[in-house]
């Protein structure tokens, strides 16, 4: 698609590059190859997956309210099992929109975040801390 380093290959041979001439060349041929591309990335869109990917994150911010609500209600021993379910379906979903299951895993994270600190790590800390203590006897 582009053809900018043989152009200024060209140039610098004929001793404009640095030249005023030079760089309006240059700028207008990069313009020119941005356009090219932009072209190119619409024709190549895929609008399904766009709008699985806007579906997605709609219905993402709409369960992070739902999620955070139900954290507050559930009592401490569950939380950690909705926040498994919660990372699952979050993953799967950013799957199926043609992202990757990453994404979704983090984006599931992020909502979790003080969560994990607040009512998961101590709950497994104070159980890995007695556990030692039962094995040291």
């Amino acid at each position: 698609v582009t053809a900018l380093p043989i152009l200024i290959l060209f140039m610098e041979k004929m001793n404009i590059l640095r030249q005023p001439i030079g760089q309006r060349i240059l700028r207008y041929a990069s313009i020119d190859d941005i356009a090219i591309w932009g072209v190119l990335a619409l024709v190549l869109m895929d609008w399904v997956r766009i709008g699985r990917q806007a579906g997605f994150l709609i219905a993402f911010a709409v369960a992070c309210v739902l999620f955070r609500k139900l954290m507050r209600r559930l009592q401490e021993r569950d939380r950690w099992y909705v926040m498994l379910i919660w990372l699952a379906i979050c993953a799967f979903g950013a799957d199926w929109a043609g992202l990757h299951f990453m994404v979704g895993a983090f984006l599931a994270g992020v909502v979790m975040g003080g969560a994990l600190d607040r009512f998961v790590l101590p709950v497994l800390v104070d159980a890995w801390i007695d556990r030692l203590r039962r094995h040291g006897r």
